[in-house]
């Protein structure tokens, strides 16, 4: 199989081959995904329920907080299969749930779930209002806090409108973005998703800091773990970053925030 890496070297993928991973995936819910089909990640009208839905299925192999697995309205089931089958052919050692803004909490026993005190996040067309300083904080202390028996940890994502929550936050950190981020459609809605995002980056003002832009633009999912990949670079943790667009996204608000910080990071164990 061929891969790129972004940071890191295929000499440290390589490395991990075989070895034990824990899995931490970050569920979030912004209300961006009630814009009318700017997203089909789960069932129309319960979009807010597909990372809980993805936590059961990925740990449980079924989903209880509704009758059947969230799917779109032509069939497509949830990527979260991949990532359970995966799991059925090389079993995770661990697998841990981020509570980083879930309307419903998962029904699931035994597995660990996180608990931040976080909010889901409003509309980013009509200001966010992400207390987004006070969530990178809460990932910084994880990172720096967080141990783990396994070789490296695998941090994953599930927020339905997340592509367009990245893109925007890309785009208002200054970032040469057009065309480059995903979609859970086929044929992306590009109108809505860009309509909404120049929406979002009209609430921008010219002084706002890095956090202020964040905290309109943005979601949970990616500020937290911009912290966290700061605060783990202390325990020289090795990480990867699994969610293509989105946690590339991630690793863009990282590099900004160092920019505004004169800082730098060893990203030797990162990708």
């Amino acid at each position: 199989m061929n891969f790129e890496t972004i940071l890191g070297k295929v000499d440290f993928l390589e490395f991990l081959r075989g070895k034990r991973a824990t899995f931490l995936l970050s569920c979030s819910v912004t209300k961006t995904c009630e814009i009318p089909n700017i997203s089909q990640a789960g069932i129309p009208g319960k979009l807010y329920l597909t990372p809980t839905l993805d936590a059961e299925f990925l740990c449980t192999k079924e989903v209880r907080s509704l009758p059947d697995i969230a799917q779109t309205p032509k069939g497509v089931p949830t990527p979260a299969l991949i990532t359970r089958a995966i799991h059925e052919l090389k079993p995770y050692s661990n697998i841990e749930i981020l509570n980083l803004g879930l309307d419903v909490i998962p029904q699931i026993d035994y597995f660990k779930i996180y608990n931040f005190d976080i909010n889901s996040s409003e509309s980013i067309d009509k200001n966010a209002k992400i207390p987004a300083m006070e969530i990178f904080q809460k990932g910084i202390e994880f990172g720096q806090n967080f141990e783990t028996k396994d070789d490296y940890v695998i941090i994953a994502e599930t927020i339905p409108a997340g592509t367009t929550t990245a893109n925007a936050t890309a785009k208002a950190l200054g970032y040469k973005c057009e065309g480059y981020f995903s979609s859970s459609f086929k044929n992306s809605p590009n109108d809505i998703k860009n309509e909404t995002i120049n929406k979002a980056l009209d609430n921008l003002d010219i002084n706002d800091d890095i956090f202020e832009i964040l905290s309109k633009v943005s979601d949970n999912m990616i500020i937290f773990n911009a912290g966290f990949i700061l605060g783990s670079r202390v325990n020289d943790l090795k990480v990867i970053l699994a969610g293509g667009t989105q946690m590339a996204c991630v690793l863009l608000v990282v590099n900004s925030i160092l920019q505004s910080m004169d800082g730098e990071i060893d990203s030797s164990n990162l990708a």
